[in-house]
């Protein structure tokens, strides 16, 4: 019998780090994907103050208000850290970044990072430091990780079911082994 249980505890182990491994690997390449559309949101941008143009060209009619909308959405802020065009609000406010992510984009460059500008709304953020010939200053561009929060929920939902469903056939498998290679069993075919 404690052969029996220390297979049991072997075999949990080694699915409790396989499910979690998986879906470890997995959060991270969905949460990392929610920086594509604002990463290429970006980009469009920095190609179109390179031409010259102006923010309130690039800038939508109406900002994005992030407490129902879900789009991609761009910031401008001058090298003062004021905000000089925002394309989002909430309830109607303008939305400004949080205090470090200007300065730290302009120490590396760009700066990724996951935002909470009020409760129950979280944005992935990209911000750049650009310093071309129409602009100097940042862009942030964004958006919400509603979407890819409620996927990685599901899945972690999903491993959690698997990580159930394989410790009921791992006891039972190794339980009905055993009855099956009992030397009584054994004994009586």
């Amino acid at each position: 019998m404690r052969k029996l249980i220390l297979q049991i505890i072997f075999i949990e182990i080694m699915l409790f780090f396989l499910l979690f491994s998986l879906y470890g690997v997995m959060q991270q390449s969905i949460r990392g994907s929610a920086y594509i559309a604002p990463e290429r949101q970006l980009s469009l941008v920095e190609s179109a103050l390179n031409n010259n143009q102006a923010i309130s060209q690039i800038l939508p009619a109406h900002p994005v208000d992030l407490s129902v909308d879900h789009s991609v959405f761009i910031i401008f802020a001058d090298e003062n850290h004021t905000i000089t065009g925002a394309g989002a609000s909430i309830n109607g406010q303008d939305v400004v970044p949080p205090a470090g992510v200007l300065e730290n984009a302009e120490v590396k460059g760009i700066n990724k990072i996951s935002w909470q500008p009020s409760p129950n709304i979280r944005e992935a953020i990209v911000v750049k430091y650009i310093n071309s010939s129409g602009y100097g200053g940042y862009v942030v561009a964004g958006q919400s990780l509603i979407e890819y929060e409620a996927l990685i929920s599901r899945i972690g939902l999903i491993v959690l079911i698997l990580f159930g469903v394989g410790t009921i056939l791992n006891i039972g498998g190794l339980l009905l082994y055993r009855k099956l290679t009992s030397p009584k069993r054994l004994l009586a075919d």
